[in-house]
């Protein structure tokens, strides 16, 4: 939750200063002094989408630790999509001007 928290974080920064959010999450690198982009559930980075709408998807690979592009969908409709979802996506915002 650590890394997600301070990826959406730093992108409101990036989008504060330059008027839209990053088109990689690597340009964020020298806001936090550190890479802090690492999916903690799957290997590499964070997974990340700048969307035409200027929104953007930022996600981790789920408990199966598998990259399912960002599908937050469960079998179970009464389960907390974030923690039990095939990825978990952080909630995107529309880019404000």
């Amino acid at each position: 939750m650590k890394n997600r928290a301070c990826c959406a974080l730093a992108l409101e920064r990036w989008r504060v200063q330059h008027r839209e959010y990053p088109d990689a999450l690597g340009k964020l690198d020298s806001l936090l002094n550190t890479k802090v982009m690492v999916d903690p559930l799957g290997a590499g980075a964070m997974k990340y989408r700048r969307n035409d709408d200027g929104s953007y998807l930022l996600y981790s690979s789920g408990l199966d630790g598998m990259d399912n592009g960002g599908d937050s969908t469960t079998e179970d409709e009464d389960v907390d999509p974030f923690w039990l979802g095939r990825d978990m996506v952080w909630p995107g915002h529309p880019a404000r001007k």
